[in-house]
């Protein structure tokens, strides 16, 4: 069976097949689970509605995208307000985070620790966007986390020694596909405990090849690839991952 730990089905202009279709792709390409990443409002009922209709495949991912807090104060102030009143139904808080990318840093860490909190309170792993700002959401984790608690970290390209420290830590890393054209998440792979990797999508975006839409049974690769970096049979690394996902979700 595949895992997809990070997944945005929502953008359907970016598709260009309808969800029921992309369900029906997954089911058929032995995907065992997706879980559906909130950003904004919209997606947040997205991702909720698709895992009540598809309950044996779609796991519910609540989450607040930091552009959405630096850019639009009163549309993060809903979602926020959505996943508190949701979150029971709720399997992840994902994608929360930082992004050095955009202003309003102070705002963008108010929301991060406080769904942080959220995610502790209600026994729910945590997936994390680190963008062009590792170093400070991985002391801010280590703040406000204490023991073990499931923190995943989707797509990270923080330098190695920062990968090191959430090796450390004892937290997870996400492989998307086009791992078998970056050399960082290679290196990254190389690096982290085969116990300590998860396989995403982060679909419709990084696909293995430039220019392609991506979409969830797209972890065949990521799988491929990590199985060739760390010496492996496909079956045995893919098994191993599903266990990573089982123990977590």
């Amino acid at each position: 069976m595949l895992f997809d730990v990070h997944a945005h089905l929502e953008f359907n202009e970016m598709y260009k097949t309808p969800i029921d279709d992309i369900m029906k792709q997954c089911k058929k390409n032995k995907m065992g689970k997706v879980v559906s990443a909130g950003i904004d409002l919209a997606s947040n009922r997205f991702s909720l509605e698709l895992s009540q209709k598809y309950p044996n495949l779609v796991l519910c991912g609540l989450g607040l995208h930091p552009e959405t807090v630096a850019q639009d104060l009163s549309e993060a102030k809903k979602c926020y307000q959505f996943i508190k009143e949701n979150i029971k139904n709720a399997k992840a808080i994902s994608e929360i985070g930082l992004d050095g990318k955009y202003p309003s840093m102070s705002r963008q860490k108010e929301y991060f620790i406080d769904l942080i909190k959220q995610g502790i309170k209600n026994r729910l792993p945590l997936i994390i966007h680190t963008r062009k700002a590792e170093k400070e959401v991985i002391e801010i984790i280590e703040e406000h986390i204490k023991g073990k608690h499931p923190i995943i970290l989707h797509c990270f390209s923080g330098k190695k020694s920062l990968i090191q420290r959430g090796i450390d830590n004892g937290w997870y890393f996400s492989i998307p596909p086009n791992v078998v054209r970056s050399q960082h998440f290679q290196m990254l792979v190389q690096l982290c405990p085969l116990r300590q990797l998860l396989t995403e999508t982060d679909s419709p975006f990084l696909a293995p090849f430039s220019g392609e839409v991506n979409y969830p049974w797209n972890v065949s690769y990521s799988i491929k690839k990590i199985a060739e970096i760390k010496g492996l049979d496909e079956k045995e690394a893919e098994n191993i991952i599903q266990m990573n996902f089982q123990a977590i979700f």
